[in-house]
Formats: C-alpha cells, structure tokens, sequence
C-alpha cells in the first residue's frame, strides 16, 4: 500500500488549467521517414463525464485542417460507456462489478437516417480478478437490424503465487487451443517478457521484452514476431522507445520498424500547456492510497473529503485522453478497483473551487 502525500502547489502538471476542466493540446505526430509533422489531437473536457477528442491533419503547408471529431462518454463509475466518431458509434456495458460485459458497434446506415448493428462482442463469466471466461461474437443481422452470434471463445487465466497473471489460453467454439500466453515480471512485479503461442504445436508467434528505467517507467519495448511488413519470417519486427522530461512526463515516443536494421517509421512528440492552480487540496488534507494488486487492476483510495463538496476524479494516460471520469459527492472516503492497460497514468481529483490534487499512477 503506498500513502502518499504531496505538500506543494500543482505548477507543472498537465491536463488542469484554472477555470476549466483541462485542455490538453497535447499529441503530435511527426513522420520522420517523410520529414513532416502530419497529425495532432486536441483534447478537451466540456464535463466530468465526457471528454472531446479532435483530430487535424497537417497538409504540406503546415495548416492544420480538422478530420474527425469524436465523443467519450462515461459512467457513474468513470467507465467509458460511448464513442461517438460521427458515422459509427461504439457502447460498451457493465454488470454491478463494472466488468465490462458487451461491446457494440453500429454505423450510420445508408439513408443517413438512423445508426445499425455493425459487429460486437459480448463477455461472460468473470473470475475473482475480473478477467472474462469467454467471449461471445456478434454481427449485423440485416433482416432483424438486430444481432446474431457468429461463435465465441473460451478463456482460462492462471495467476502465480502473487496474484499475477502467469498464462493465458484461448479456446475456440470446438475447445481446440488457440492460442498460450505467458508472463515474466521483474523482482518489482512488472511485466518483462511476454511469450505469444499458436495453438497445441506451441510455436512462438510472438515475444515482447519491457525495459524500465531506475524511476520504474517503461523505457522500450520491443516486439519480435511474424510480420508481412518485412521479410523477416521470425525476429525483429517493431521497436518502441519511450523519453520523459524532468517531470517523468511522456515527452517522446519512437516507433521502429525492423528491416535489415531498425529504421524509423513514426514518432509521436507531446506538448502540455502549463498547469495552475490557486490551491493544492493536500492543503485540506487529502490523501490518495494505490495498489497495483494484480496484472491491469488497482485499488484506489481517497481519504479526507469533504462530504459536502462535489469533486471530479479523473485518471489521464500520457496521451492526455481522459480513461476515467466521474463525480464524487456526499463521501468522506472514496474507494474502487480499476482495470487499466499498462502504463502511467496521472489521477486528478478536483472540487468546484479548482484545487487540485495530482498523482502519477504506474500499473504494470
């Protein structure tokens, strides 16, 4: 269990800016191979329950000209429950646990009336750590405009003896084995290797090893696999290279390709407006306690709120998308459990008079 607490005043945090949610202009893809910038997301947060995405294109002359516009909303819980991308819209569904149980996408149909049942997948069965035994798959079925199943697939998780993911098999319809994978961890529990293998011949189709630096951050990772982009049969196939600033924010991210030799193929730069803040809420006497209990879970605690204010938790990956949203009001301690991908994340709490408090969260 850590307890952390923090005594001085938010000045460098992205994602907060006094009389706002937060807007972060803060992902910029650049093209190295071809020397251009050619892609920024602007986020921005209307409410504590949704947040914009905004895509532009660059063209040659360094304009920026809008391409897409998309819409995340979420529950009570802070799960993301809609995606709205203009001709398609994605809805995901919870059970009481907040396990995610469907995921459903629909597009815009071709009178450009109404959105139709696209594909989809629904989850059932869930063990103790909230990891799905099977997966059932849907499609369009045009006659009803509803769904029909197209089969599934079953699940089995088997946990080491610190709760961490060892193995993971995938079964089809028939019960023939799809596909193992397994997991090595560090002496800190986080994920090194992972180990991909194609049905009962176990021949490796796919290696990932994780490099951390002394902060515990991810450094690189480097993917060997079966790629059509190269002529590589088995090997070397992508490379990623992660540098933060002082502030062990994400600052650059460069992907490679293997061919002969890594070569670049894209690099994403990140950009965060300063953050302020008339107060820190450890001034009131907030505390935040986390643990990564499992693979992609922790538990969350926020102690010392006040039961007659209204806060907004959000937790924000390094791409400044919002992951979590939601109000807390009427407690003096907030606890939950969220699954999250690996990565670091930034937890934000928030009352109406925009204090902050502000914590890097780092889920193996």
């Amino acid at each position: 269990m850590r307890a952390i607490f923090l005594f001085f005043i938010l000045v460098s945090f992205p994602f907060i800016s006094t009389g706002q949610e937060a807007q972060a202009d803060s992902i910029q893809i650049f093209n190295y191979e071809d020397g251009y910038h050619n892609l920024s997301y602007v986020f921005e947060y209307p409410s504590a329950d949704s947040v914009i995405r905004k895509e532009y294109r660059i063209d040659s002359s360094g304009q920026r000209n809008l391409r897409e516009t998309n819409l995340f909303v979420y529950n009570e819980n802070g799960d993301l429950i809609e995606k709205d991308r203009g001709y398609w819209r994605d809805n995901y569904t919870y059970d009481e646990d907040y396990n995610l149980t469907g995921f459903y996408r629909y597009r815009w149909d071709s009178n450009g009336e109404n959105f139709e049942p696209w594909e989809g997948t629904e989850y059932l069965e869930f063990d103790e750590f909230g990891n799905h035994r099977q997966a059932r798959f849907l499609f369009a079925n045009a006659q009803s405009n509803g769904w029909y199943y197209t089969g599934y697939n079953l699940h089995t998780h088997v946990y080491n003896s610190d709760n961490l993911l060892d193995t993971l098999r995938v079964f089809d319809v028939d019960a023939e084995l799809l596909t193992t994978t397994t997991y090595e961890y560090d002496t800190e529990g986080r994920i090194s290797k992972e180990l991909r293998y194609s049905d009962v011949k176990m021949e490796e189709v796919f290696e990932g090893v994780y490099t951390y630096n002394m902060d515990g951050l991810l450094v690189e990772r480097e993917h060997l696999c079966f790629d059509t982009w190269t002529d590589n049969p088995f090997g070397p196939c992508w490379r990623y290279n992660f540098i933060y600033d002082q502030d062990q924010r994400l600052d650059f991210q460069k992907t490679e390709i293997y061919n002969n030799g890594y070569t670049d193929y894209a690099d994403w730069q990140y950009f965060y407006p300063n953050a302020s803040s008339v107060a820190s809420l450890v001034v009131e006497g907030i505390m935040v306690n986390w643990t990564n209990t499992s693979l992609g879970k922790i538990d969350l605690s926020i102690e010392g709120l006040d039961a007659d204010e209204k806060y907004v938790v959000g937790i924000v990956n390094m791409q400044g998308q919002r992951i979590k949203s939601l109000v807390v009001e009427g407690e003096h301690i907030y606890n939950n459990s969220y699954r999250l991908e690996s990565g670091t994340y930034v937890l934000i709490v928030k009352d109406q008079m925009n204090r902050s408090y502000t914590e890097q969260i780092i889920v193996i």
